[in-house]
């Protein structure tokens, strides 16, 4: 089967985003673990999504998959659905996911595309064959959040539909002085460690 990445990128920074820069580094170990493999790049900031509204929200559950104004979420699935593996690098703004990330979400969680419902009650995840990791960041600490909507939301809403074991590269404190010198090192050694624990489950 041909590897796949799908890499889904949701800062609005190009310069000085720590998400971004250790997402190129991912990127290029991956492809060295995966000569040959395909990615698929997706730049939330650069290519907006329509958000989500009545009409699109009415199509995704009136049964007809060919609509027109769905073309744009097919696609979206489809790309989820035919990847093999998936990154997401991801920013912490106003304690919460970027919006441009929220409205990507809105576009592929959907019934009998990325999980549907169970006869006795309930749903299922319908992407329980992926490998995902998550690379996020935040400018302070979760010690002093009052609470963590940005770790938790990420995490259920994959588990929803069916990725329940991403591995996660958080990143704290960017704002610290220290931070821009000390961090490759550090973490781009968690990405090592975590791709070679996906290459020991796979081989």
């Amino acid at each position: 089967m041909e590897q796949t990445l799908l890499r889904i990128d949701a800062s609005i920074r190009y310069q000085g985003s720590y998400t971004r820069e250790l997402g190129d580094y991912f990127e290029q170990r991956w492809l060295e673990a995966n000569p040959g493999a395909h990615i698929i790049r997706r730049d939330l900031n650069a290519d907006p999504l329509p958000h989500l509204n009545g009409p699109l929200a009415q199509a995704y559950f009136a049964g007809n998959r060919e609509a027109e104004i769905l073309e744009t979420s097919n696609l979206l699935c489809e790309e989820l659905q035919h990847c093999t593996h998936l990154l997401l690098t991801c920013p912490m703004y106003n304690f919460g996911i970027p919006s441009t990330l929220k409205t990507y979400l809105d576009h592929i969680v959907r019934v009998q595309e990325t999980f549907k419902p169970l006869a006795g009650g309930g749903y299922t995840g319908l992407l329980q064959d992926k490998q995902c990791w998550l690379i996020t960041a935040r400018g302070g600490s979760k010690a002093y959040v009052p609470f963590d909507a940005f770790g938790s939301y990420l995490s259920g809403i994959l588990a929803f539909m069916g990725i329940t074991e991403p591995g996660i590269i958080a990143m704290e404190n960017t704002q610290q002085e220290h931070f821009a010198g000390d961090w490759p090192f550090t973490y781009r050694q968690q990405v090592d460690q975590m791709l070679a624990a996906a290459l020991r489950t796979t081989h």
